[in-house]
């Protein structure tokens, strides 16, 4: 992983998407009142210096999935 500064606003960014990783760009962009061009470069720079990863979705207090059949 290389070692990066982490600004103010990737701070911001990071916040966000860890409250709400599905939420769009363009949600993103306004919340934070910045341009959707801008948060898509700054997350691009955050996933090459290995700070952000891949996203999943979890699902808590789940201790099993019934399928129903029929």
């Amino acid at each position: 992983m290389k070692s990066m500064k982490i600004e103010e606003l990737d701070r911001k960014i990071l916040k966000v998407l860890n409250r709400d990783a599905r939420m769009s760009f363009r949600l993103i962009a306004k919340e934070l009142r910045i341009s959707p061009t801008t948060l898509y470069y700054k997350v691009k720079k955050l996933e090459r210096s290995g700070v952000l990863t891949d996203s999943c979705l979890m699902i808590q207090g789940v201790n099993r999935v019934e399928e129903k059949t029929g």
